[in-house]
């Protein structure tokens, strides 16, 4: 197996000035690098949020429509105990006890995902080989959706800009029902072949996801003074809701028109620096919205994140303005869009991908 390489290494003069200036942004405000009290106020929100509004469901003490609110809080509020918490946890950056910081991943468990899996992808392959296609496997072929030129064009794509808004409301169904134990069947992620997981991995994924829908869905139908219908229904518009902001984090950092997926040449190398990498090719959008921080766990500052993911996330603001000063002094280029011009575009990115290469070829010939 070819080993995927940095051919410049890690550090470049960009990342070397940033990291001076992070780390006197530490020594100076006498802050540590995990969470502070107004993340952990938020993350108590979300919490009470979810488990809250599952409480006054199975209690029969709320009207019908407000149930359906209920559903909707904890659709809003299921993706932020991911984001907020697990992610970061995986991370070891959540809290300043690594064993805690461990435990807190499996919130996902709780939640019908998988912490071991999400945990393995994130941390030793995405976040190693960012978008590189072939080893990244986040932006690997998704069949029905193109999200990459060098994926295979099929005729189905030429619809996809009216079909992927569609589909994105089932990401969060498919993680739970089938992306887990699709990538616990890989043989490779990355730079890792054969890859190898602990025993009893794959039946603790099982025993947690029928533990998930024991109390998401089987609980409230033997509880829930409603038809079995209604309450199947709530389940499916808590799944959609979250299921589409799952989908926002998932693209809207690396896969708009301005997104840039490098190549590899014939030797493995990637012809940069690490941190020059992660710098081109991951976007923001509406880095100073609190509002989007709390909501996406700080996704909406995500340079900063592959730029320094050990740090948490609440700390990416000042950090997002100093990658943001510093990048024209090296000739390199900070990426940052609106929420609404983030999904526009992704929305033209979708557009542009749908037409088939070979129509475009000639095209452009034309045009020389």
């Amino acid at each position: 197996m070819m080993k995927i390489k940095y051919l410049e290494g890690t550090h470049s003069d960009f990342s070397r000035d940033l990291d001076a200036q992070v780390a006197a942004y530490f020594k100076s405000t006498g802050k540590a690098m995990h969470g502070n009290a107004e993340m952990y106020a938020v993350i108590l929100l979300f919490l009470v949020l979810y488990f809250g509004s599952y409480a006054l469901l199975l209690a029969n003490v709320l009207p019908g429509w407000a149930m359906l609110l209920a559903v909707v809080v904890m659709g809003l509020s299921y993706p932020s105990i991911f984001l907020n918490i697990a992610h970061d946890a995986s991370h070891n950056c959540l809290v300043k006890s690594t064993k805690w910081n461990r435990r807190l991943v499996h919130l996902l468990d709780l939640i019908g995902m998988n912490g071991y899996i999400f945990d393995y992808l994130h941390n030793r392959v995405h976040h190693v080989l960012t978008s590189i296609e072939g080893a990244d496997i986040v932006v690997e072929e998704f069949g029905i959706v193109r999200l990459s030129k060098n994926q295979p064009y099929q005729k189905v794509h030429r619809n996809q800009l009216w079909y992927a808004p569609f589909l994105y409301l089932l990401f969060g169904i498919n993680l739970i029902l089938s992306v887990d134990f699709v990538l616990f069947k890989r043989e490779r992620m990355g730079n890792i072949e054969p890859v190898e997981h602990p025993k009893g991995a794959i039946g603790k994924a099982v025993l947690f996801k029928v533990l998930y829908f024991g109390y998401a869905l089987v609980l409230p139908l033997v509880l829930i003074d409603a038809a079995w219908w209604q309450i199947v229904l709530g389940f499916l518009v808590m799944q959609l809701i979250g299921g589409f902001l799952f989908a926002c984090v998932g693209v809207l950092n690396h896969q708009i028109a301005e997104s840039v997926f490098p190549e590899v040449d014939d030797e493995g190398y990637i012809h940069n620096s690490k941190k020059n990498h992660e710098l081109l090719v991951t976007i923001d959008f509406a880095p100073k919205s609190k509002l989007a921080s709390y909501l996406f766990g700080g996704f909406n500052t995500h340079v900063a994140h592959h730029l320094y993911p050990t740090i948490c996330h609440c700390h990416y603001g000042p950090i997002t303005q100093m990658i943001k000063d510093t990048a024209p002094k090296y000739g390199l280029e900070y990426k940052s869009k609106s929420f609404t011009g983030a999904i526009a575009s992704h929305l033209r990115y979708l557009q542009d991908l749908s037409v088939d290469p070979e129509q475009k070829a000639p095209a452009a010939m034309a045009g020389v």
